[in-house]
């Protein structure tokens, strides 16, 4: 009994020697995962840094203290989004030699270190926007002004003056003509006012609105493809509004499209002040096709139609200029249940204004004809619409897709895709 006593005791020390030697590899293990979040953080706060010292630089006409405020709370609201455990951060923007500067602070709490004594990790980040000359650049919004689209009141003044703010940085120290810009609302059709009868064939009609009819060039299974063909090639006709029928089997539900939106403003490349005004007169209305809409983009960015619009020499070749398509939209639409329907006619939509898989492959694959023409595509998506996500993001250009979920995330989406495309430039 003895014997067996001692051999249980000496059981007990063994397991607590064993502890004792394994405290040192489970203490490191807990620091390598600590280390490991500290590093994940430290990447928020650099890009939160990054947004909030563009922001700071690009606020025209406000006062240090001003600049400052917004800085920081766009840092705030950035590093909010992107981290979800525990921390205290904050920053300070300051003036340095031809830009700025945000030094940022911050700690989180760790999971494991605190058994050796240690509560919490400190970390920083710095980000500095300098001015540099601008490269010659070509842009178009296509900006969705559906009625669904989530901004309103205040929100939707703050949206517009973060697109006038991008405008301006673009062309903010560019040469003369070097940046080229156009505006494009677009709805059920895009507006193209006095451009469009050129483009198109037969008469005007009786209070014609300015709208073009979309230009469907089947080419096997791709039953709606729209190309960036010159008029010259392949007229369009003047829009008249419809009403169209959905077929039988899934409803006989009807829909009237629409001509909604203002006409687009561009190309412009004498300064931002007409475009930024037209940002402004921005208005809502009916529902509309992303794939019509990035469709005009294109063809106001390929040198295809090169003398189809009002500027000489342009829209000029991708290795002479930076191009970007800024697409900004929530996905949400009506109308593809009536039109880009499937082989047997039958529409296949995601839900009440959700749009439809036929209508975002048209997308995608436009999309993807721009970016081997060289445009740089960005995707400015507002929440609304889950399945538009992926397809968003398989429009998009590698680091292009900016999900926007309040007016703080629209404003930072901006800020980076002005990034490299005005004369503010991160440079640490």
């Amino acid at each position: 009994m003895q014997i067996r006593q001692f051999l249980k005791a000496t059981a007990g020390n063994i397991a607590i020697t064993y502890a004792i030697a394994l405290a040192p590899s489970i203490l490191a293990v807990g620091a390598a995962v600590d280390m490991t979040s500290a590093v994940a953080f430290r990447g928020e706060m650099q890009s939160a840094a990054d947004a909030a010292v563009l922001a700071g630089a690009a606020a025209t006409g406000k006062s240090l203290s001003e600049r400052q405020k917004i800085a920081s709370d766009v840092f705030q609201a950035n590093i909010e989004q992107g981290w979800s455990g525990n921390f205290s951060a904050s920053g300070m923007l300051t003036e340095i030699g031809g830009g700025y500067r945000y030094v940022a602070s911050g700690e989180i709490e760790t999971a494991f270190a605190g058994i050796a004594g240690i509560e919490t990790v400190s970390l920083g980040a710095v980000a500095e926007a300098m001015a540099a000359s601008s490269q010659p650049t070509e842009f178009v919004i296509a900006f969705d002004v559906t009625n669904s689209m989530v901004f309103s009141g205040s929100d939707w003044d703050a949206a517009k003056q973060a697109v006038q703010d991008f405008i301006a940085k673009i062309y903010m120290g560019a040469n003369a003509g070097d940046v080229t810009g156009t505006l494009l609302p677009y709805s059920d059709r895009v507006r193209l006012g006095d451009y469009a009868t050129s483009f198109t064939t037969g008469p005007k009609p009786s209070g014609w609105g300015g709208c073009i009819e979309v230009r469907e060039q089947p080419a096997g299974a791709d039953l709606h493809r729209l190309t960036d063909d010159p008029p010259t090639a392949n007229k369009f006709t003047y829009y008249t509004p419809q009403t169209l029928v959905e077929n039988p089997a899934r409803g006989n539900s009807s829909y009237n499209t629409g001509c909604h939106g203002p006409e687009i403003t561009g190309p412009i490349n004498e300064g931002p002040a007409e475009l930024i005004q037209a940002v402004a007169d921005l208005y809502i209305g009916g529902t509309g096709r992303y794939d019509e809409g990035m469709a005009w983009a294109w063809r106001l960015l390929s040198p295809r139609w090169k003398g189809h619009w009002k500027l000489r020499n342009y829209p000029k070749k991708a290795d002479e200029v930076a191009k970007l398509a800024i697409l900004v939209s929530d996905g949400r639409t009506e109308i593809y249940r009536y039109e880009v329907l499937p082989a047997n006619g039958l529409h296949n939509v995601y839900g009440w204004n959700m749009g439809s898989p036929e209508g975002f492959k048209n997308l995608v694959s436009l999309c993807n004809k721009m970016k081997d023409d060289g445009i740089e595509v960005h995707v400015v998506a507002l929440p609304g619409n889950p399945e538009a996500t992926q397809h968003f993001k398989d429009c998009a250009s590698p680091k292009g897709y900016h999900s926007v979920t309040d007016i703080a995330s629209f404003k930072s989406a901006f800020l980076k895709i002005g990034e490299n495309a005005g004369n503010l430039r991160l440079t640490k």
